[in-house]
């Protein structure tokens, strides 16, 4: 039998795990990229490793500005909390969270992850907070 694996968070770390000792992939829960995450893939299955390399830099820079180290909680709530109000300020669907989670409501915190988002490129710097 052959046993299947998938590594860490796709991250640089990840990329060099996954090129060393082989495996079928990352666990993908929460990534806002969206596109550039097949992106990524195509152009791991293509070998085009600085392509692959730089999506997941941004990744790596991206994570630590939103997640608390395990990525299991958000700077800005609970983990489900945080990433459904990432998505609203993206304009994926999401829906809310269900109890006992509540929602990020507070504007400061909207705010801050709406300019970690355009900072990021994933959001327009001309997108109000909630749209």
């Amino acid at each position: 039998g052959r046993a299947r694996v998938f590594g860490p968070f796709m991250s640089e770390a990840g990329l060099d795990l996954l090129f060393e000792g082989g495996g079928d992939g990352f666990i993908g829960g929460g990534s806002l990229w969206g596109a550039p995450d097949a992106e990524y893939w195509e152009a791991v299955w293509g070998g085009d490793i600085e392509v692959a390399r730089e999506h997941a830099r941004r990744s790596d820079e991206l994570f630590p500005k939103l997640w608390l180290p395990g990525g299991w909680g958000g700077h800005y709530g609970a983990y489900q909390s945080q990433l459904k109000a990432l998505m609203a300020l993206l304009g994926q669907p999401g829906g809310t969270v269900r109890p006992p989670r509540l929602p990020v409501t507070d504007e400061a915190s909207l705010a801050a992850m709406r300019t970690i988002l355009v900072e990021s490129g994933l959001l327009p710097r001309s997108a109000s907070v909630g749209s």
